[in-house]
């Protein structure tokens, strides 16, 4: 995966300019215009529709789950647990989701969303993979089946990466990324009045 990046990149580099990547809002579109001409680049904007179609898919699907293990582990409000008799899928989890989701669409620009969700997303990111070190660290002796390649200078890597783009993305918009920061921490005080008591093993 990262090959496949790092090469796209460098393809993108290698057909447009610097000042055309960073006026356009859909570099691969533009890229492949560039090289093929119109007919081509329509065709790549329905593969990368139908791969954002997929990956909405995926995240409706599990999103809510999410919410319903939380719930039947009491860390989260117990409406979420509730099941839909027929289909046993988590129906006022989904509910719940679905509206937020068309709430936040609403309420500001694509970029304004893109910038909340990519941002806090990658300090997770970082924070799982910084996670990966620590735990080996301080747990060596635990089995592990799967060994990072590269270990530890990949994660490490992949650490600094994330800190740069969290700062860089800081920088630039400060704005949407203290949203961001601002709808994460909300959850805080949930989460700590529900767990309140109660023993978190991992």
């Amino acid at each position: 995966m990262l090959l496949i990046f790092l090469a796209a990149n460098c393809a993108y580099y290698h057909t447009l300019s610097a000042g055309e990547i960073r006026s356009s809002g859909a570099v691969a579109a533009l890229a492949i215009r560039t090289v093929a001409g119109a007919a081509a680049s329509n065709s790549f904007s329905v593969l990368i529709l139908i791969s954002v179609l997929g990956s909405m898919n995926g995240l409706i699907l599990t999103g809510p789950r999410v919410y319903y293990a939380m719930a039947s582990d009491g860390l989260f409000p117990r409406a979420f647990e509730k099941l839909n008799h027929r289909y046993r899928t988590p129906m006022v989890a989904l509910t719940v989701q679905g509206i937020w989701a068309a709430v936040l669409a609403f309420s500001g620009s694509y970029q304004q969303l893109l910038t909340n969700v990519i941002f806090t997303a990658w300090i997770f990111y970082g924070l799982a993979v910084a996670g990966v070190v620590v735990l080996r660290h301080r747990q060596p002796e635990l089995k592990r089946p799967f060994l990072v390649p590269g270990y530890p200078w990949l994660s490490l890597m992949f650490c600094g990466a994330a800190v740069g783009l969290i700062v860089s993305t800081f920088i630039h918009q400060p704005r949407g990324s203290m949203i961001g920061i601002g709808l994460v921490a909300s959850g805080l005080p949930l989460y700590f009045l529900l767990a309140r008591g109660r023993t978190i093993t991992l």
